[in-house]
């Protein structure tokens, strides 16, 4: 498996000095920051903003989106009209100050993606309302230069095909599809859920599970055929940053990068058994194997 994708993290980078700091430690060149820190951007000043912005750019990171707010109070397809117009009006403001860090996509939740919103409302009430959310927005987005990503989710409104729809309804080169591995895993499939997405992916989530909760765990701790999605992207055609969803293990963030990396160029140490295959584990640490057929090294050996 080969890849010439960088690898990213989320990231609480607006009140955290320390996070920054953390993140030029352990190389990182791309990062999205964390919907918590949503209340930040809103509270903070322009200028501090701007600072922050310039701060991370000559560190040599690069700000690929901002996850906006998700919630039962920042629903954008909620039933209640009075609710969903004040979510509409959190949102605007995340699209309208997130290009201040360097952001360049904002994520969006198409929903509540819930048991209960699927049981109790048709796909064909939370689109509508979604859609009259996005007639608002995307005004917002172009005036902001930044593009709109709704996610893929695991229940409810959200599935690829539904997503699909809606691009295919706006035809608005402001708004696209992000993509997260995680969701699909348990929905629909990675391959199956990419295949249907097809160009109109924009951003990426990565992270892993086993394929019926929604985990968030590191590649390749999960049941994800990671070989299959590179290809699945090639044929895509996406060249963005890879986006980490998830979080780091003891080792430690810079382990974490380092590994997904090795993960995307075939560098983890694999074994074969006729038609079975799986990473190697160090057994100790727990961590993958990293390195060449005379050289590895795990977790508990990482410097």
């Amino acid at each position: 498996m080969e890849a010439t994708w960088q690898v990213g993290v989320f990231a609480r980078v607006l009140g955290s000095p320390r996070t920054r700091a953390e993140l030029v430690e352990a190389g990182a060149e791309w990062i999205t920051v964390s919907p918590n820190q949503c209340t930040y951007l809103l509270e903070m000043s322009e200028a501090e903003l701007e600072s922050i912005g310039e701060e991370l750019r000559n560190s040599g990171i690069s700000v690929q989106g901002f996850h906006s707010y998700h919630g039962p109070r920042e629903n954008l397809s909620d039933v209640d009209h009075n609710l969903r117009e004040q979510a509409v009006e959190k949102h605007k403001a995340v699209i309208r100050r997130a290009p201040l860090v360097g952001a360049k996509v904002v994520h969006l939740h198409p929903g509540l993606s819930t048991l209960e919103e699927e049981r109790q409302h048709s796909k064909t009430v939370l689109r509508s309302n979604l859609e009259r959310s996005l007639d608002v927005l995307l005004p917002v987005a172009e005036e902001s230069g930044v593009k709109l990503a709704v996610e893929n989710m695991p229940l409810s409104y959200g599935s690829p095909e539904d997503l699909v729809a809606l691009m295919e309804a706006f035809d608005s080169p402001w708004l696209g599809i992000c993509f997260d591995t995680g969701h699909a895993h348990v929905r629909d499939g990675v391959k199956a859920s990419l295949e249907v997405i097809g160009g109109h992916l924009v951003d990426l989530h990565i992270n892993d599970n086993g394929g019926t909760l929604d985990l968030h765990l590191p590649p390749p701790y999960g049941t994800i055929d990671w070989p299959q999605f590179v290809s699945s992207l090639a044929e895509v055609g996406y060249r963005g940053p890879l986006i980490l969803e998830t979080i780091a293990w003891h080792s430690g963030l810079a382990r974490m990068l380092q590994e997904t990396d090795a993960l995307f160029h075939g560098e983890l140490a694999v074994f074969r058994n006729h038609e079975r295959w799986g990473y190697v584990r160090c057994g100790d640490c727990g961590h993958v194997l990293i390195g060449s057929a005379d050289k590895w090294n795990c977790g508990c050996k990482f410097k």
